[in-house]
């Protein structure tokens, strides 16, 4: 019995008081707390400490992420002026992740997001935005309620103006099930206009899509139109390439070998979901938050997450692929195919076929992107 005294009301021995009285006093005085309460207080005590620590870090972090104050352009400009004139419909995001089956069996996993208010009976357009690199990350709170990729930022202006934003998991990737060969192979896009067509079937949907992304992204943006799903109404592809042979593999005529390694070797990552090493060159503070890859709601186990992964051991090697062309009708003797068919450029008759409008967008400084924008715009 561990024993802490308070200050006893009345003096202790003398005046004419025996000595047992005192004890009897003293222990009316005597607080008697044993040890396990004694351990609660430290407990708490060490949890109030941790909890105080991690509101430092989340603040280090979000002021971190916020955007370098930069001298506005004319581009920024109007959009600041269109977001003032046109204040937002919604005040919050809500989102749900979930599993979309595909003809084949293939579960595809889907971030779903909707304005939190949104009435019964409001039917709002929807944005598609599906990726090789993770759809979204499991983040542990309180990191994990900061919008810090630009793509968070870009969801909530949307999603708050009235639009659902559907992230995907490209076949093969993140949490998705089924393989990647390699990329925008025709499996992976028809997912695509499948997953069109489940949107437009949601109490919500308006019955319009318009598909956006960057990089990757933004090419599988462009691929959804190969579809020519009616739909479909709008794609904005956004430094993206548009003849993978000269934006990409030969630029200049000559080969880029250490992105192609690059590019591989962090794909085998993602597709183990190795977070350590996917996340190795952050902050020490904010490593033990990240995890990799989100799960669907419905996976509270994550045993749907480690199968898929498992799956994703059969993925191509896209070094080894690449570095089998030097001229860009050389057929890889594993796909059978040459990499023209993974430019958009290839299928640019399907592309004008679909009716929807393409917002093509660059800059002066996006590599080879800039060269796939003017052919772009030459070649629709």
């Amino acid at each position: 019995m561990n024993l802490s005294f308070r200050q006893p009301r009345k003096a202790g021995y003398g005046h004419g008081v025996s000595r047992r009285s005192h004890l009897v006093r003293a222990a009316r005085c005597v607080d008697f707390q044993p040890r396990s309460r004694r351990h609660q207080r430290r407990s708490c005590l060490r949890w109030r400490t941790v909890a105080a620590r991690a509101c430092y870090v989340y603040a280090i972090f979000t002021s971190s992420c916020q955007r370098n104050h930069v001298v506005a352009s004319d581009g920024w400009e109007l959009t600041n002026q269109y977001l003032a004139q046109h204040p937002a419909a919604h005040k919050d995001v809500s989102v749900s992740a979930q599993y979309v089956t595909m003809h084949d069996g293939v579960k595809i996993a889907i971030d779903l997001s909707l304005p939190a208010d949104l009435k019964d009976g409001e039917r709002i357009p929807a944005i598609l935005r599906q990726t090789r690199y993770f759809r979204s990350y499991d983040i542990g709170w309180p990191l994990s309620t900061a919008d810090f990729r630009p793509v968070d930022r870009k969801r909530r202006v949307l999603v708050t103006h009235a639009y659902a934003w559907v992230d995907v998991d490209a076949r093969g990737t993140g949490a998705s099930f089924g393989n990647w060969p390699y990329a925008f192979g025709p499996d992976e896009v028809r997912d695509g206009s499948e997953i069109v067509d489940w949107i437009v079937t949601q109490p919500w949907s308006n019955g319009k899509v318009g598909a956006h992304g960057v990089s990757y992204e933004g090419s599988t943006a462009e691929f959804l139109l190969v579809n020519k799903n009616p739909a479909v109404k709008a794609s904005v592809p956004q430094c993206s390439l548009f003849d993978i042979y000269t934006d990409i593999i030969f630029p200049g005529g000559i080969r880029q070998s250490w992105f192609s390694k690059f590019w591989n070797d962090n794909n085998h990552l993602l597709d183990r979901n190795d977070a350590q090493q996917l996340f190795h060159d952050a902050a020490w503070w904010a490593r033990p938050f990240l995890h990799g890859v989100r799960a669907v709601d419905e996976d509270r186990d994550r045993s749907m997450l480690k199968r898929a992964i498992q799956e994703h051991s059969k993925n191509g090697d896209i070094a080894a692929l690449l570095s089998e062309a030097t001229l860009r009708d050389d057929v890889s003797h594993v796909t059978g195919v040459s990499i023209d068919v993974s430019s958009p450029f290839s299928y640019a008759v399907d592309v004008e076929a679909s009716g929807a409008t393409v917002y093509s967008w660059s800059g002066w400084f996006d590599g080879g992107y800039t060269d796939a924008a003017v052919k772009r715009f030459v070649t629709l």
